[in-house]
């Protein structure tokens, strides 16, 4: 908000579930010089918040999980970390290996709940403070200083705990409102404390036994004392021969197995809890939740950076951006011409891109722009046109044009149609990163990468041990991607202005679509065939080989009645593949349906009272589900979900305050029915949901808020 135009004192309290407590002041005053007219003005606001977070604490088996709830040895769980599978020797489903450890099969590491890796008690502060001075009467020069911190839990590419983090910017901007302006700023960061939740726990596993030598003893464990209980089990199917030990198992075993799973899973519960607490060898038991021992060791490797063995990021990193436009007004068109430049300056040490052992990276990158705009036919035609071209250091120039037609059919119904292209150059992290989360190595790809080894190829190896069954592949460098988009649409209005309808369509042809591919790296001895030193396996950002289009559709809707608003709206987006072998993992992460329905009053009079200022609000929002796509951890279908919120307000004049008492998914809770209620009314009414794959689920949050303003405004009617 202008200093010049908005001002006074504001402030908003919140209180509400989940301990939360929210404030925010703002203040801003204009001085004036000897002949009375405003030359500087100031502005400072200041928030707090702080509440407890939604706790991840969904214990079902990832989509990447070859095994669920009903495997005796267990299964990989969306928030448990460390009980992946980092290594290869804890399957023994092969007829030789059942036959040798009956009922051994594929086990899994018990690994460490988030909830005992985080604190869900988040917070962040806001500071923002600028000065503006009116050289003349439209030439204006401000400078503005940001910085904001905080504690939260956060999911990207794994779950983080971003703990103690601040960002700080500084800006000076000199302009003349829709004529021109020229702005430089700079923006810096500090990652605190922050640390990798799911690398946390999986170094603690590490700490105590490594995860082969684990698998190793586990299967000794399991030898040493339950092959004999296994085949003490009345009926088991021993192998005599007379049918091949494929068909024995398949046959005989395998269904024998299946009814005595229970059992299994008890017994596997058991080894694993030996396995656990088993000393010598260099190993130590495992570090048990709650313990001294297990804070102790969580607070140091949460404490030392990456390259040092832990799991904390250090990150320093600072941009620096420049950007100027001019407005020219010949009589024949409008022209702008523009451009900008930026530097990047990463600073992580290893901890999360390749600035290693000393090594800076920079990279910069500029651009320039122009347009023109026309009015046609008596000003019902309006016609732009604009073109930009930009270079990144590690790219070649591209240039984006775009058209665009807007035609006012009459003042009520306006229609548009345009042409535009883009570029995305590839991010920091698409170029530079190495970031290891564990299951996979995610890397930056500005160099390529050759001879990587398909998934399915693997998984077809590992199941014949025929290294002829492995197919290889090449990554090429990263490239800018590049995308042509046509959209139509219309809005205008019906029933005598009541009525406002806002509709579009679209349709995108991408070239160079970035997204990721992964594959493994490793090499086989000619005589065991087997990997030698271990697999690696990579996600590496990249390009489709083949072009990706995507289409959508939007429509909203408001009819206004006296003091009454409905409102809905509709989106509709989808993404296609054009060669359905691409490897290409889009991670478009949007749901292809979802709408919103609303209904919203101001100034209404309360029933029965003469009270005349009351508001409300209340939306219904029901979004598709779709596939959420992001590292091999956290990539799996989040189900359809809706939710509704509301509010409603009332206005004090005279105080000069509002209070509101509102609350999001209000039907996101669990209600406590009384016993011999049909469980599926507990269903009806408990709404949580979640919107990330590997996220918490989000319930109700209520909340009672109180806004107070004494206006200074120029245009104020209150005193």
């Amino acid at each position: 908000k202008d200093p010049f135009t908005f001002q006074g004192f504001s402030m908003q309290m919140k209180l509400g579930e989940r301990n939360l407590k929210e404030i925010a002041i703002r203040q801003a005053e204009a001085f004036k010089n000897k002949k009375g007219k405003e030359i500087f003005a100031y502005k400072i606001s200041f928030s707090s918040f702080s509440a407890l977070d939604w706790k991840a604490t969904n214990y079902k088996a990832t989509s990447d999980s070859k095994h669920d709830e009903t495997n005796p040895g267990g299964f990989d769980a969306i928030n448990i970390y460390g009980d992946e599978v980092l290594e290869p020797n804890n399957d023994y489903t092969h007829p030789s290996e059942q036959y040798e450890n009956p009922g051994l099969g594929v086990f899994y590491r018990k690994g460490y709940k988030e909830i005992d890796l985080v604190d869900y008690n988040t917070n962040n502060y806001k500071f923002n403070t600028a000065f503006h001075y009116k050289i003349t009467e439209k030439n204006e020069l401000i400078y503005a200083f940001n910085i904001g911190g905080g504690t939260t839990v956060y999911q990207g590419d794994n779950r983080y705990s971003l703990k103690n983090i601040r960002f700080w910017q500084n800006r000076i901007e000199y302009r003349q409102k829709d004529k021109f302006f020229i702005r430089a700023y700079s923006t810096q960061e500090d990652a605190g404390d922050s640390y990798d939740v799911v690398s946390t726990a999986m170094m603690m596993n590490q700490s105590s036994f490594n995860n082969s030598g684990w698998n190793t003893a586990y299967k000794v464990n399991w030898k040493l004392g339950y092959n004999r209980q296994v085949e003490k089990l009345p009926g088991y199917p021993t192998y005599a021969g007379g049918k091949s030990i494929y068909e024995w198992e398949t046959q005989d075993l395998e269904p024998f197995l299946a009814k005595f799973r229970d059992t299994l899973t008890i017994w596997h519960a058991r080894n694993t809890l030996n396995t656990d607490k088993s000393e010598g060898g260099g190993k130590t038991p495992r570090y048990n939740e709650g313990t001294p021992a297990f804070d102790s060791l969580f607070n140091l490797i949460t404490s030392l950076k990456f390259n040092q063995g832990g799991t904390r990021f250090f990150d320093q990193s600072a941009l620096y951006h420049l950007h100027g436009e001019y407005k020219f007004k010949p009589k024949w068109a409008d022209i702008v011409l523009g451009g900008n430049g930026r530097m990047y300056r990463p600073n992580t040490d290893g901890t999360i891109f390749i600035d290693t052992a000393g090594q800076k990276i920079t990279n910069h990158e500029f651009g320039m722009y122009t347009g023109a705009e026309k009015y046609l036919m008596n000003k019902r035609l309006k016609v732009n046109f604009t073109t930009r071209v930009d270079k990144n250091q590690n790219f070649n120039f591209l240039v984006s044009p775009a058209l665009s037609t807007i035609f006012n059919y009459s003042k009520e119904h306006i229609f548009r149609l345009s042409f535009s292209s883009a570029i995305r150059n590839p991010t920091l992290a698409d170029q530079y990163l190495y970031y290891n989360v564990g299951r996979a190595v995610l890397l930056g790809n500005l160099n390529g990468y050759d001879s990587l080894i398909t998934i399915g190829s693997f998984t077809d190896y590992r199941n014949s041990l025929d290294v002829s069954q492995l197919r290889y592949f090449n990554v090429a460098p990263i490239e800018p991607e590049k995308v042509k988009t046509l959209e139509i649409g219309y809005k205008g209005f019906l029933m005598d202005n009541s009525l406002f309808i806002d509709a579009g369509y679209y349709f995108s042809i991408y070239d160079n679509f970035i997204g990721y591919k992964i594959g493994l790296e490793a090499e086989f001895d000619p005589a065991t065939r087997f990997p030698i030193g271990g697999i690696s396996v990579y996600r590496l950002a990249a390009n489709a080989d083949s072009r990706v289009t995507t289409q959508g559709f939007s429509a909203a809707f408001s009819y206004f009645n006296k003091k009454m608003a409905y409102t809905a709206n509709y989106s509709w987006n989808k993404l296609n593949k054009q060669g359905a072998d691409d490897p290409i993992i889009p991670a478009f992460n949007t749901p292809q349906h979802k709408f919103n329905l609303g209904m919203n009053g101001r100034d209404l009079k309360i029933p029965f009272t003469n009270l005349k200022r009351f508001g409300f609000g209340v939306n219904y929002k029901w979004v598709d589900g779709f596939v959420f796509e992001g590292s091999p951890q956290f990539t799996g279908k989040v189900p359809s979900y809706d939710m509704v919120d509301g509010q409603m307000n009332y206005s004090f004049p005279k105080a000069k305050c509002t209070v509101k008492l509102g609350g999001s998914n209000l039907f996101g809770f669990q209600p406590l029915f009384k016993k011999g209620v049909e469980n599926r009314l507990q269903t009806m009414f408990d709404n949580r949901n979640f919107q990330v794959y590997g996220g918490p689920y989000i319930g109700r949050l209520a909340y009672i808020s109180v806004l107070f303003e004494i206006s200074g405004n120029k245009n104020s009617t209150e005193e």
